[in-house]
Order: C-alpha cells, then sequence, then structure tokens
C-alpha cells in the first residue's frame, strides 16, 4: 500500500540539495541511491512518486522513463515498481 504525498517545488530542492550525487562512469548523468540517506526512505519514496505522476515521457535508447526537470536538470527513476526501486 503507498500513500499519495503531495510535493511542493521547494521540497523537492531541499531534497535533491540533501543527497549524495554520483557521477556515472561515462560521465553521461549522476545518480543516487536510497540507502545512501536511510534517514530520508520516506522522502526519496515520495519523490519517486512524484515524477511518476507529474513527469513526462522521454524515450532514451527506445527505452520510456517518466522524466521531471527541476531547474536544468532532470530526474527519473528506472521504472521499477514503487518499492523496488532503490
Amino acid at each position: 500500500m503507498t500513500q499519495t504525498v503531495d510535493l511542493t517545488l521547494d521540497e523537492i530542492r531541499a531534497y535533491i540539495e540533501s543527497v549524495r550525487w554520483q557521477t556515472s562512469k561515462d560521465g553521461s548523468h549522476s545518480y543516487m541511491l536510497m540507502k545512501w540517506k536511510p534517514e530520508s526512505i520516506a522522502m526519496f519514496y515520495a519523490f519517486v512518486e512524484f515524477i511518476r505522476r507529474n513527469g513526462y515521457i522521454q524515450i532514451h535508447e527506445g527505452i520510456p522513463y517518466i522524466c521531471f526537470d527541476v531547474g536544468d536538470m532532470r530526474y527519473w527513476s528506472m521504472g521499477a515498481p514503487l518499492y523496488e526501486t532503490i
């Protein structure tokens, strides 16, 4: 069972700034993992759910992803069911 949480852009920005981001090996993007900030798991899931409810579809290498832009950065999850998303 999931609980819908409405987030403001200020809350999203604060969350984005509060977590660790790792640059990918090829340098094409950065990513974060839920386990890097376990005290914020509820916010992690709320952010993923927000992206999925409010985002737009972007095709990358033939695969559709739901994305959401904050400033000049694009955020997405890999599309796994919510509680399998890491």
